[in-house]
């Protein structure tokens, strides 16, 4: 079973991102078949508004849904809290990738989520407002989130810190059986 993971900031070099590769490389030592997907490389030119109509799909963005989305069977989304809610980029993205295959993409698609932030609230809020939008999708949410403050101390201290990757193996753990 494969698993997507994505760093859902714009951002390069973000703490998601950060996170998201810690992740990648949790679930490849655990056996996992893993996958990490940056939305700040998705496709440079992804705020153009042609590509709200399918006829102005470039051949690479065909075969990104293709080749990568529409066969995953799990995505893990690592969501940086932005304004009290998720990124813009990721509702992009799904709006994007909802214009053409939105079923094949999407419906009855596993989720979980792993919300972060620099303050104490872990982007409890944006979780909630993302986990509303997968349900319109007809996405299938883990019960359980992973909830992540202040996570610039989390990464600086990570090897100091096996509190984080151990919570962190256990919730691939419990994904990979979901």
């Amino acid at each position: 079973m494969s698993m997507l993971i994505l760093s859902c900031s714009n951002r390069e070099e973000s703490k998601s991102l950060e996170l998201s590769k810690k992740l990648y490389s949790i679930g490849i030592h655990k056996g996992i078949q893993t996958d990490l997907h940056d939305l700040a490389r998705f496709c440079p030119d992804l705020t153009s508004p042609l590509y709200y109509e399918e006829s102005n799909w470039t051949s690479s963005m065909i075969q990104y849904q293709d080749s990568h989305i529409i066969p995953e069977e799990k995505f893990l989304f690592v969501i940086p809290e932005y304004n009290g809610s998720y990124p813009g980029i990721l509702k992009l993205w799904l709006d994007i990738l909802s214009v053409r295959q939105r079923q094949a993409s999407f419906y009855h698609k596993k989720v979980a989520f792993i919300g972060i932030s620099e303050g104490k609230a872990s982007n409890i809020r944006g979780l909630d407002h993302f986990m509303g939008v997968t349900r319109y999708l007809k996405m299938i949410s883990l019960p359980t989130t992973l909830n992540i403050p202040n996570i610039s101390k989390v990464l600086a201290d990570w090897s100091d810190d096996g509190d984080y990757s151990g919570r962190i193996a256990n919730f691939l753990d419990e994904f990979s059986a979901f």
